[in-house]
């Protein structure tokens, strides 16, 4: 595979990839142990050192939510999403954490393995350290995750509940038996963190090793740019469920994955490690797999409504989810940096590469991690689901080195003004991303203002660019 074919997909990565949030704060998360679980503190974080009450005396509660359609079972070694609601409509900020244990030796054995699904949570081992990549220590071997500084301030006044979203894979045998989750929450009044007067409550689950079939199960399709519902041909999506997948943890496709025309052309993998999916029975691109989600890109020249999707993992298919494929989509990709901010602001750069956005946009990093755009200035915006190019590309291939623009040109507004689009195409090296080149009108105001593409009559989800001038 060539070198630059390697860089490029290394480009893709870096646009869609999520950002990494760098914690601060002891009191961001509580200390390891205090799930009120066997072995922890009966009590939770009361009388701790931490809050102060009686558990599960206040007018709220905690509770484990598991995925659409289970009834309190798992599936050996497949990842599945937990969502830990709080409610106490009397607090203003809400935290937790949850470990899961084997039913059989509930105060010292870890029962599978947890992992944030988004930046506002994180994994603690029993010796009190941050699980790391490696995971934690075999002589430290069970697992706390909790909230942490961009999840607690994510659930500040945030009307009276908050959900926290995380990952937890299952034992790998259903040998394992049953298993129990415990968890333990705290809601406070805010700014600033307090010891009293805060509720606190506990809850626990227990789960059943499923029998039956392992075939996959699809639960949603979505846009992977607007996360809604809109889909078109050529367009990145996001296929969620469960046994999607035996790769675990997921992957990318990587060079080795694409192969070579004769022209020197890239085809896109229609398959990854024994998955692949269809929609309409026309073969979607894999992008990315994993036990719970599947990132595709659509099928090229498929439309229509009620179209089934299918997912099939190593022969077994699964049942159909029916998704409309309309013949644009146009949508940017966002920056997630995982506090209300998510999904606000369009991923886009500066002429030099570097990341345009608010300042502290990504809690945790460098002042000048993002930095606003200046009037006049032409920003570099990434985006799928804008339909087909002059002249068109040959289907199912990355983009090579021909120039493939949308024509005619798109137009754009910056806030009520009119933008310039001085280019609008396939990005070089990629496969199916959007490049929009776009000039920030000379008299934008300070502040945040929505960014609206139109292409052939059809208007873009609007985002948000910050721009600052001299």
């Amino acid at each position: 595979m060539p070198p630059r074919h390697k860089l490029r997909i290394a480009k893709l990565a870096l646009i869609l990839a999520a950002i990494p949030i760098v914690v601060h704060g002891y009191e961001t998360g509580p200390p390891f142990g205090f799930t009120a679980a066997p072995g922890d503190n009966p009590t939770a974080c009361v009388n701790s050192g931490c809050h102060q009450g009686t558990p599960n005396a206040g007018p709220g509660k905690v509770r484990i939510l598991l995925p659409g359609g289970n009834t309190g079972t798992y599936v050996p070694g497949q990842t599945m999403q937990l969502l830990v609601q709080i409610t106490d409509a009397t607090k203003k900020a809400y935290g937790f954490e949850m470990t899961a244990r084997l039913a059989s030796d509930p105060a010292t054995a870890q029962a599978g393995d947890f992992n944030p699904a988004d930046a506002d949570t994180q994994v603690l081992c029993a010796d009190g350290s941050i699980k790391g990549a490696s995971g934690c220590s075999p002589q430290f071997p069970v697992e706390d995750i909790e909230h942490n500084f961009t999840g607690y301030s994510a659930s500040i006044n945030s009307s009276g509940s908050f959900t926290y979203t995380v990952n937890w894979t299952p034992p790998a045998s259903a040998s394992a038996g049953n298993v129990i989750l415990y968890v333990a929450a705290n809601c406070g009044v805010g700014n600033p963190p307090v010891v009293v007067p805060t509720d606190v409550y506990t809850s626990s689950l227990t789960l059943t090793p499923a029998a039956g079939s392992s075939a996959p199960t699809i639960a949603n399709v979505q846009n992977a740019a607007t996360f809604s519902t809109t889909l078109a041909p050529n367009t990145y999506a996001a296929v969620t469920g469960q046994n999607l997948s035996t790769t675990n943890p997921g992957r990318t496709w990587a060079g080795s994955d694409f192969t070579m025309n004769s022209d020197g052309t890239l085809n896109m993998p229609t398959s990854l490690d024994g998955t692949s999916v269809t929609i309409g029975g026309a073969p979607a691109y894999i992008n990315y797999v994993s036990p719970g989600q599947v990132n595709i890109i659509t099928p090229p020249n498929v439309t229509g409504v009620n179209l089934p999707v299918v997912v099939t993992l190593d022969g077994q298919a699964s049942a159909t989810f029916n998704v409309t494929i309309q013949s644009l989509a146009p949508s940017f990709f966002t920056w997630q940096p995982g506090t209300p901010d998510f999904g606000k602001y369009l991923v886009a750069q500066h002429a030099n590469g570097a990341k345009v956005g608010k300042v502290g946009l990504f809690p945790g990093t460098s002042a000048n991690f993002t930095t606003p755009a200046s009037p006049g200035e032409t920003i570099i915006l990434y985006g799928t689901g804008f339909g087909p190019t002059n002249p068109p590309i040959a289907n199912g291939i990355e983009t090579d080195d021909k120039l493939y623009a949308l024509s005619p040109t798109p137009t754009a507004t910056f806030g009520s003004a009119p933008a310039t689009v001085t280019f609008a195409g396939l990005t070089v090296g990629l496969s199916q991303v959007y490049q929009f080149d776009v000039t920030i009108p000379a008299n934008a105001t300070n502040g945040d203002s929505p960014l609206v593409v139109t292409v052939n009559g059809v208007q873009s989800v609007p985002g948000l660019i910050t721009v600052q001038g001299p």
